[in-house]
């Protein structure tokens, strides 16, 4: 996958998990190679966006991956995440000759938060594990990735937190920040 960001004015210092990466004029690009979470501040305004590159390329391990196909994400800021949202993981059925078989099997969400909002956490009604929070390197956040069924969901925290759902199937992909 790949990180994208646009400058939006001249002179924009852009740091990635706390260290400076560019400096970027207005309209300038920095590209990354995203595997890992990333805290990504700077002191102009950027647009973020993450790009789930296309089904059929080799992974690290050599082998053609055929699981989603390009996707892009624009990444909010932490000023546009919500306390409750109420979200679907999207199905959809293609003909195979044989009837109609669904396009993902696989659908998933990724939770941003402060620690101390973490045990306030519900998913569709339930509390998450807290164990299954990980950092996100050079901020005061936390992320866990967390496999959900199909279908329409809830969830609620006592503060604002960030919410991506996305889904992966043979050469398909969808994803999108809810509350957006």
């Amino acid at each position: 996958d790949v990180l994208r960001v646009i400058a939006g004015y001249d002179n924009t210092e852009l740091y990635v998990d706390g260290v400076l990466l560019a400096n970027l004029n207005k309209g300038q690009i920095y590209e990354s190679v995203l595997t890992n979470p990333m805290h990504i501040k700077a002191n102009s305004p950027i647009m973020a966006a993450g790009y789930k590159r296309s089904s059929g390329l080799t992974d690290n391990s050599g082998i053609k991956n055929f699981r989603g196909d390009p996707l892009l994400q624009i990444i909010p800021t932490p000023n546009q995440y919500g306390e409750s949202y109420r979200f679907i993981t999207i199905q959809a059925y293609e003909y195979s000759g044989f009837g109609y078989t669904p396009v993902y099997d696989e659908h998933n969400i990724a939770v941003i938060a402060e620690p101390a909002n973490i045990p306030s956490l519900m998913l569709d009604g339930k509390p998450l594990n807290p164990t299954i929070f990980r950092p996100v390197e050079g901020s005061n956040y936390r992320y866990a990735h967390i496999r959900v069924s199909e279908g329409t969901h809830e969830m609620t925290g006592e503060k604002a937190f960030g919410l991506f759902v996305c889904g992966y199937g043979y050469a398909n992909s969808y994803g999108y920040f809810c509350g957006v």
